[in-house]
Formats: C-alpha cells, structure tokens, sequence
C-alpha cells in the first residue's frame, strides 16, 4: 500500500531553488512570471528544471499561465 504525502512536503529541487532565492517557490514563480515577463521557458532556464517543472508549478498555485502577447492584449484594454 502506497503511503501519500501531504502536498506541503517540498521536493529536495524545490528546497533548494527556495534556499537559494531565499522566499517560497510560489513568490519566485510570481516574480520571474508576472513582475521580469519572463516565458515559462525563460524561468526554467532561470531555475535550472525543465519547462514542464515550471509548468507544473504554475498550474499548482494556480498562476494565470497566459502568454505575454495574452497578458500585453489585456493590460491594454483595461
């Protein structure tokens, strides 16, 4: 029988992108995403995981994964 973990167990990759940021996986993500515009492939090369990591990230906590032209469209008719 499989044991679960809770989802607030951080992988030893997450850990240690956390550490060496010094803030939480989820501030990093916001940061990289939304305040520098960088494409998930950009943050992935940024934190050194593949694109799917980064991905997978956004969908967990729930980060608008829309496209920069999206998000450019959007500001612009607000």
């Amino acid at each position: 029988m499989a044991i679960s973990t809770p989802r607030t167990i951080r992988s030893k990759r997450v850990q240690a992108i956390e550490k060496r940021h010094g803030k939480p996986l989820e501030q990093i993500l916001r940061e990289l995403y939304y305040e520098e515009r960088l494409t998930q492939a950009e943050v992935a090369k940024r934190l050194h995981v593949p694109a799917g990591s980064v991905g997978g990230w956004l969908i967990r906590f729930g980060i608008d994964r829309t496209t920069l032209a999206e998000q450019a469209a959007k500001e612009l008719s607000a």
